[in-house]
């Protein structure tokens, strides 16, 4: 493994710089971009963000494409929600245009497990659960084998037999408060287990 801690950006001879890199590791098979901010040229606003977004991973796409060598390029989420976990990777959708394989890994700051989003040109759209155990994420297929919290399963569950539910219901049904009921629920949207069914109401990814 070879950690470079001082690259130029991508137009200064960042990409110059992996292809020398890739040309003497004959054998190498990844490639980490982390973050894609700070080695892509910045924002020039003489052309469209999503120009320059998508300009930015077509030129890493084609030396991975070049080599036959996976890049992962790390990029940041924007702090708002959206309906549509695609529209909450930063900049324009130009990023995901380009990119072969995008993914989302999002979980709640105290809680130990997140959700993995995917989608992609040649892979199954799909949703998968992984938990945090110290500086592990552990892949887990159902995540009613793992251990959740009692009220993220207790809603889950309730939820897998009704299509939506709004915090006086839920507040009712699992005999929480009604601001204990509206927070969970939040909580649950922050790290995308539920997404909105409309006013005041809430359904599973």
């Amino acid at each position: 493994m070879t950690i470079a801690t001082q690259v130029p950006r991508q137009h200064e001879g960042g990409l110059e710089y992996i292809k020398w890199w890739l040309e003497i590791h004959k054998s190498a098979r990844l490639v980490i971009i982390d973050t894609l901010q700070k080695f892509r040229k910045l924002l020039s606003g003489k052309n469209s963000m999503y120009t320059e977004d998508y300009d930015a991973i077509s030129d890493i796409k084609k030396l991975a494409d070049d080599f036959n060598v996976a890049f992962l390029v790390i990029h940041h989420l924007k702090k708002a929600m959206a309906e549509d976990w695609l529209n909450e990777i930063s900049g324009s959708q130009g990023i995901a245009g380009a990119a072969d394989t995008i993914f989302s890994l999002k979980r709640a700051r105290t809680e130990n497990f997140g959700t993995l989003h995917r989608t992609g040109r040649d892979v199954e759209e799909k949703d998968f659960t992984l938990q945090l155990d110290g500086f592990v994420w552990t892949l887990r297929e159902d995540a009613d084998n793992f251990t959740m919290p009692k009220w993220k399963k207790e809603i889950v569950d309730y939820l897998k037999e009704h299509e939506e539910v709004s915090p006086t219901t839920l507040s009712h049904v699992l005999n929480m408060p009604l601001n204990t009921a509206q927070t969970n629920l939040n909580r649950l949207l922050k790290e995308g287990t539920l997404k909105r069914a409309g006013y005041g109401l809430y359904k599973l990814s």
